[in-house]
């Protein structure tokens, strides 16, 4: 165990510069390490598993959730199983975490992730954010549960399953008044352009400081995104990747 932890400190270390791991003792006896420092139910099968294992995801992002030093809330849209929602949940300046994961089979994992994590201070909403209140066909694959989409056509899913949706208004009566900045990520296969329209028409708007997306210009044109924020008075923006798909960080 101790050599493996040396191992995986090492590596994420090289990744991404002064990241501190957190690992707690390990809870069950079948939880996998992983280089983000935090704890997995062995899933080798499923892809998302091991991104989430080896550090697929890059570390960009959840360094940037490490280095918070003032209280935020953190939406995590688009959840998937939870890795970001972990990883701010860790951070004693965050307040709480809301993460909206609605397909069934991979909130389930979601939950139990959280549970193996001790994260206390997330919520889990079924539910994906879109242009009204309702419900909407969501297309997956069930090997990655990260492909999941609203938008039908897409050439890596397989099956259908039938979600409860919200809109703006539904979204602001989840998050709690009060002065905590917050950050959001978006990762929502192509949705991201209704989701920023959603969040903006909300009551915490002006308290959005950061929010970082995906962007596939395969499916959504990326200056869409880029007005919407520009509109709302973001004005600093950081790409990661290259080519038709990419993450980018926008912050006020």
């Amino acid at each position: 165990m101790k050599k493996g932890m040396r191992k995986i400190k090492r590596k994420l270390h090289h990744a991404a510069g002064h990241t501190r791991l957190f690992f707690s003792k390990r809870p069950t006896a079948g939880a996998v390490a992983s280089v983000y420092g935090v704890w997995l139910q062995p899933n080798g099968d499923d892809q998302t598993f091991n991104f989430y294992k080896d550090g697929g995801y890059g570390f960009f992002y959840a360094q940037f959730l490490r280095s918070q030093k003032r209280p935020f809330t953190f939406l995590d849209i688009g959840a998937n199983q939870g890795l970001y929602a972990i990883l701010a949940s860790k951070n004693r300046n965050c307040r709480q975490v809301h993460a909206f994961e609605p397909v069934t089979q991979t909130a389930d994992i979601l939950e139990k992730k959280l549970a193996l994590n001790t994260c206390n201070k997330v919520t889990v909403h079924r539910k994906a954010i879109s242009s009204s209140t309702g419900q909407a066909e969501i297309f997956i694959k069930p090997s990655h549960s990260g492909v999941a989409s609203l938008v039908s056509g897409q050439a890596d899913t397989t099956e259908m399953e039938v979600i409860s949706t919200i809109a703006a208004a539904d979204v602001d009566a989840l998050i709690d008044d009060g002065r905590d900045r917050i950050i959001i990520k978006i990762d929502v296969e192509g949705h991201e352009p209704t989701v920023l329209s959603e969040l903006f028409k909300t009551g915490f708007a002006d308290r959005v400081v950061a929010i970082f997306y995906e962007c596939n210009e395969t499916r959504f044109d990326p200056d869409l995104a880029l007005s919407l924020l520009k509109e709302n008075g973001f004005s600093q923006f950081e790409q990661k990747g290259s080519g038709q798909h990419y993450d980018v960080l926008a912050m006020r």
